[in-house]
């Protein structure tokens, strides 16, 4: 297999009626900057035997993935709006508040443009992944950036997304909480985000969605805690 099949910066435009055959066993995932191997299929949808509904998910993933807006350099909105998440995070290097809250926008009526709120999570979506498979440390802005778009979109009975929408809410949140020094503005932080889903209009989670945020808050905090707990006895308690 090359190891320079595809790039951030050579992404040749993937055709979204091209047929994609489910009964493949593989798709193309991303090692650092390159497509370079391989994963089933079956590790990113469960359909059960619904082909049909299998194959559409498949191939909106992969044209997603090669071909999102917001992953391409200097990318602007209709209006004119910076909004290249590569450029804004430094190919996944930085990670703010800011930048987690600019593009929660995307589906908002000035950034949405003659596209459609849904067409513009898919493209976030394929961004988040194709520069998450770039990087090797947590970045929690991709992470909560993924929240966003999963929740958006819906998990449903998908065990897969359903574990993914986890991971990637609890990742998040530790790796905000170790990187914002201010605890207070933390928690400021984690209710701006859950408030961002439903600020303006926009309907991107239920209220049930988000109470399972908040159970994920406190799992979280044991996690931290004991995480402290054993720092405080391997450093004072040791000797």
């Amino acid at each position: 297999e090359p190891d320079d099949f595809l790039s951030l910066d050579d992404a040749r435009p993937w055709p979204k009626s091209r047929s994609i055959p489910i009964d493949s066993h593989t798709v193309p995932v991303q090692h650092g900057l390159h497509m370079t191997s391989a994963r089933s299929h079956e590790d990113l949808f469960s359909y059960g035997d619904n082909w049909k509904e299998a194959n559409e998910a498949l191939k909106d993933y992969i044209y997603y993935y090669f071909n999102s807006k917001y992953a391409r350099r200097d990318y602007q909105s209709e209006s004119g709006q910076d909004f290249s998440l590569t450029d804004d995070t430094k190919e996944g290097k930085e990670s703010s508040y800011d930048i987690l809250f600019k593009y929660m926008r995307v589906i908002d009526d000035d950034v949405v443009g003659t596209s459609s709120p849904k067409d513009n999570i898919k493209h976030l979506q394929g961004a988040v992944r194709l520069i998450r498979r770039a990087i090797a440390e947590p970045n929690p802005t991709l992470d909560f950036l993924n929240v966003y778009c999963l929740t958006y979109l819906k998990v449903g009975a998908n065990l897969n997304l359903q574990e993914e929408l986890k991971n990637s809410y609890m990742r998040g949140y530790r790796e905000f909480y170790k990187s914002t020094d201010d605890n207070q503005y933390f928690y400021q932080m984690m209710e701006e985000f859950k408030r961002a889903f439903t600020v303006n209009g926009r309907n991107a989670a239920t209220e049930a969605e988000i109470s399972q945020m908040r159970t994920w808050d406190m799992l979280c905090e044991v996690d931290l805690h004991n995480e402290w707990l054993n720092e405080f006895k391997d450093n004072y308690l040791s000797e």
